[in-house]
Order: C-alpha cells, then structure tokens, then sequence
C-alpha cells in the first residue's frame, strides 16, 4: 500500500496483494489524481472514491477533479479507467467515468475443446452522473451502463447532514436476448 502526496493537487494511491504460492502480483490497482485541495480531508485519494457520489462534498467547493487508474487481476483482467468531475456553477455538478479493458481474459467452451482467450479494447463500464445542490438536500441523476448487466438510472437523493445515509429510488433495465425469455416446457 503506497501513497504519494508531491503537491497538495496531485496525490498518487496503489495498493497490491501477492499471491504468496506463486510469488506473483494477483492484483494491483493505482490511481493517479488531480485536483484543487487534494490534501484536504473530504478529498478524494482514489479513483473509487471520487465515483461513489461524494467527490463534489459541497458543491463548488472544488471546482474540478480528474483521474486516471488502472485496475490489475491476474488472469481475469486489466484495466484503464478515467474519470473526471467539474461545476457548472454553484447549484450544478458533472462527471463521467469510464473504464477499458486493455486486456480481458475469457474462457470459451466448444464441443471439441476448452481455451482462454485474451479479449483487448473492450468497454466494460460507463457512467454520466449530473448532480444538483437543492440547498439542504443533493440530487444526483447516474445513469450507467456496465458489460452483461446491461443499463441502470439511478435517482439519488442526500440530506447534506447525513451525505452517507441515501435515499434511493432505482429502476433497471436489461434488454431481453432473443430465446432466452421463452417459457421452458
């Protein structure tokens, strides 16, 4: 577990594990990000935090956040993500975050044999989020679309005094695949 703090706008967070059988990494995550106050403590040190509803703290408080990480798994996955957050002004609050599979490792079945391919330039995840300050309340509108789970709407609302106790009002949708949906007899 490392972290770097060179500027009080730029701060650098990676953390390992080992796999003590192998003498290999089995993951690594590191997380590169910028931003005004970045030293303070209701900043964000990685990228997962500035994703989970709670980089923007007070609204115009910073007025823009960025970062870059990536994402190991041996095995199963390696990816690029990004993400950025910005006001619009005092009341509104953007960001977006999207993650790229640079590596991704699949295992396909056939009648004749079984093999890992390595799948590259793949979209997993993306999320637009636009966030509201309603004076004592934030509403924040996420929509999000993830590989295989298809699309989700997420309608967010948070009492200032209580940012971690959310109320949440979610509707997801999944388009039907052809033949999946029928009746089994």
């Amino acid at each position: 577990d490392m972290e770097l703090l060179p500027t009080s706008w730029l701060r650098l967070e990676s953390d390992a594990k080992v796999d003590p059988h192998l003498g290999k990494f089995s993951t690594i995550n590191a997380d590169l990000v910028a931003g005004p106050q970045l030293d303070g403590s209701s900043a964000p040190s990685t990228l997962g935090e500035l994703g989970d509803g709670q980089a923007g703290g007070k609204l115009g408080q910073r007025p823009w956040t960025t970062g870059v990480g990536w994402r190991y798994q041996r095995n199963t996955s390696s990816q690029l993500v990004w993400e950025t957050e910005f006001d619009l002004g005092k009341k509104w609050h953007v960001g977006v975050y999207q993650a790229f599979d640079v590596k991704r490792f699949v295992t396909e079945t056939s009648p004749t044999e079984t093999r890992t391919v390595k799948k590259i330039y793949d979209f997993p995840e993306v999320e637009y989020r636009l966030k509201r300050d309603l004076h004592e309340w934030t509403v924040e509108l996420i929509y999000n679309v993830r590989r295989a789970q298809g699309e989700s709407l997420l309608l967010l609302f948070r009492l200032k005094a209580f940012p971690e106790a959310p109320l949440e009002v979610q509707r997801s949708y999944h388009q039907p695949k052809a033949g999946r949906n029928l009746p089994k007899r």
